[in-house]
């Protein structure tokens, strides 16, 4: 009789273990799945990182036409064209054809090389937004042309990514991200940005490794890239955050 009581009594205790054992690993699964302190990510926040990052990279962008009379024969000058605010090296010219022009700003004038009679002006406020080819002789020596010599069109100002600013973000963002992602999100959080050719080939990945079971949100958005040669080229990035 006490030896059967004895065996109840130790069945009962491997009973409670495996109960135990068995809640444990219930509650461990429930955790894995589920998370519950997982870091709860807004999906909004990728709109208003790829702001930040669109400020950061993007700068504004000048430009008129200017359609002559006839073609001089030699470096021409026109007065300086209010609304442009070129400076140099800030300048870049090109003629209807898309050819670069030399040019140069002279005082308040700008100052061009002939190539046809119709001519496009670009100015930025980014000093190496821009690939220059400066108009050689001495400045103030071409020929200027009166007002009545050439018409102006419209300044047009356009706000574009600049090529050499997508490429110093990608080198920033390697060389210490820690420090350079404070300037687009706070806390805990992370950021990447992934630019691409339309066809969606890849230029460059700008990400960290992301963790495991962590949420990320990614976004795709198109834009317009201004090179150093004054083309406008359409491309796309895909901001990810987590």
């Amino acid at each position: 009789m006490i030896g059967k009581l004895n065996s109840r009594k130790g069945q009962s205790h491997v009973e409670i273990i495996i109960s135990f054992i068995i809640f444990i690993g219930f509650l461990g699964f429930i955790i894995f799945m589920f998370n519950p302190f997982q870091r709860v990510v807004d999906p909004t926040m990728v709109d208003t990182v790829f702001n930040k990052v669109n400020l950061h990279i993007s700068d504004s962008f000048r430009s008129v036409s200017i359609n002559l009379n006839n073609e001089p024969f030699d470096c021409f000058s026109i007065q300086n064209i209010s609304g442009m605010n070129c400076k140099n090296p800030q300048m870049f010219v090109k003629n209807r054809e898309g050819e670069a022009v030399r040019s140069r700003i002279s005082g308040s004038n700008y100052e061009l090389e002939p190539k046809g009679t119709y001519y496009t002006i670009y100015c930025s406020d980014y000093p190496d937004s821009l690939s220059v080819s400066q108009l050689g002789g001495p400045p103030g020596s071409c020929t200027t042309l009166g007002s009545d010599k050439y018409e102006i069109g419209i300044v047009v100002n356009n706000r574009y990514w600049v090529e050499d600013k997508v490429l110093k973000f990608n080198e920033s963002y390697f060389e210490n991200y820690r420090e350079f992602k404070q300037d687009f999100i706070s806390g805990g959080s992370d950021f990447g940005m992934t630019y691409m050719e339309l066809d969606d080939t890849i230029i460059f990945n700008a990400m960290i490794n992301v963790p495991t079971r962590v949420d990320v949100y990614s976004k795709l958005y198109p834009i317009s890239v201004f090179n150093k040669s004054a083309d406008v080229e359409r491309k796309k990035v895909i901001i990810s955050f987590w």
